[in-house]
């Protein structure tokens, strides 16, 4: 008699009985990815009436609020919340743009073994990072949406994977916002230093993967071919006419990754799902920020006169116009979204020297991860390398100073001026004392 293969394992048993035994605290928070960290979705968390760290909670001052229909308006960044009584403990908010894959009780308690392979297939075709749950039986795989996918085509909050049985786990983000009670341990190797984003083609496999035939609406080709009322004269051959250049939405030039949202919003096309203010100073609102982010050449000024042009827009659509807008009407709007956009991290100034990069800030990071992997870098020099280009923030040219650097990457401040001569030998980096230049 052959004896059957022992199964392998997924994860040791170390990570196994270290995440049962954080109890709501996050492990190691220096090694989580820095735009999720900085991100202001973080909430306490505390024991739930079943005795498991799952329940969120929030501070007004010094005082506990645990109001569920104000969480999502008290969110913090997580060094914020880390600070807090208990200390170490959080969670976060998925919604919108950032979303979660939770996936149940798919690893064997024993075996430590993953008991739906398939779920190989995922995380190795997208290289998406994986965190173990609380139950250390389950797992979390967080990533971050474009702009133009918002609110992607989910079939259902459940998912629909399951191969074996037990509980499928759930989508979380994008129209189902939920808290998630998240442990901060990464599963080797799927533990990449930042938070992917996916595309559109991307979305489209996790979507059939997630929610194979039978969840939600399928499209499907008719079983016999539809034939018209009347036949039709076989079509005359006439020359091909020349394709017209198309001309983007209001004489903007948008950059490339904004284009199919922008076109998306001047239809209305994510109207009801976004649950948009209609008002003239929701659109105008709406449109200036896109202006701001999504135009190459951005610029205080010509954001006021895109302003009246969305009116303008808007006005001619309505059968009563009203009166039209003052002129500081409009500069008002400007700054309040513009100060908006540079609290929340997602608009910066450039100081004297900078420049913006060319590249999409999220393919940088990638090509850093992969450059790190393919050169023999040590280890610490390596961690230097990825937060000093994480701390770019998009920028091809920026001052970082040393201890900045060295209190991000968790270094020495001499180690970071070690690491930054070994850098300076590549091809990646161009260092000149605390200047930076990424060789595009």
């Amino acid at each position: 008699m052959v004896a059957e293969p022992k199964p392998e394992p997924f994860i040791t048993r170390e990570l196994f009985d270290l995440v049962r035994s954080l109890e709501g605290s996050i492990h190691k928070p220096s090694s989580l990815p820095q735009d999720l960290k900085d991100m202001k979705r973080w909430l306490k968390v505390e024991q739930n009436d079943n005795g498991k760290w799952k329940k969120p909670f929030w501070y007004e001052g010094d005082k506990k609020q645990v109001t569920w229909s104000q969480l999502e308006t008290s969110q913090r960044d997580l060094y914020t919340v880390l600070d807090q009584e208990p200390l170490n403990k959080a969670g976060f908010w998925a919604k919108k743009q950032l979303c979660v894959i939770d996936i149940d009780d798919v690893i064997d308690p024993i075996t430590l073994s993953l008991k739906e392979p398939k779920i190989i297939d995922l995380i190795t075709d997208m290289r998406l990072t994986v965190y173990l749950s609380s139950s250390g039986r389950g797992l979390h795989i967080p990533f971050r949406l474009p702009e133009e996918l918002l609110f992607p085509d989910v079939p259902s909050k459940n998912l629909n994977y399951r191969e074996t049985e037990g509980g499928t786990g759930q989508f979380l983000g994008g129209a189902y916002a939920s808290f998630v009670a998240f442990t901060g341990v990464a599963v080797p190797p799927y533990d990449l230093p930042r938070l992917t984003e996916i595309n559109r083609l991307e979305w489209q496999y996790i979507r059939e993967f997630l929610w194979p035939k039978g969840a939600g609406e399928e499209l499907t080709e008719p079983l016999e071919p539809v034939s018209l009322v009347q036949p039709v004269d076989n079509p005359k051959t006439r020359a091909p006419r020349e394709i017209e250049p198309e001309e983007p939405p209001f004489g903007i030039k948008w950059k490339p990754n904004y284009q199919t949202h922008v076109k998306a919003v001047l239809t209305g096309f994510n109207d009801e799902r976004e649950g948009i203010d209609t008002s003239m100073s929701g659109r105008c609102f709406q449109w200036i920020g896109l202006y701001m982010r999504g135009s190459e050449h951005p610029t205080l000024v010509g954001a006021e006169k895109f302003s009246k042009q969305v009116e303008g827009f808007y006005r001619s659509k309505q059968s009563k116009p009203r009166k039209k807008k003052l002129d500081s009407w409009h500069k008002t709007n400007v700054w309040k979204v513009t100060n908006d956009l540079f609290k929340d991290k997602r608009f910066r100034y450039l100081d004297p020297g900078e420049r913006e990069s060319k590249m999409p800030f999220d393919e940088l990071k990638l090509q850093a991860f992969n450059y790190a992997q393919g050169t023999n870098m040590k280890p610490s020099t390596q961690k230097v390398f990825l937060r000093i280009v994480a701390l770019s923030q998009g920028r091809s040219r920026f001052k970082l100073k040393d201890m900045r650097v060295a209190e991000n990457s968790g270094m020495h401040r001499d180690t970071v001026i070690q690491a930054k001569k070994e850098l300076n030998k590549g091809d990646f980096l161009k260092i000149e004392g605390n200047i930076y230049t990424i060789l595009e």
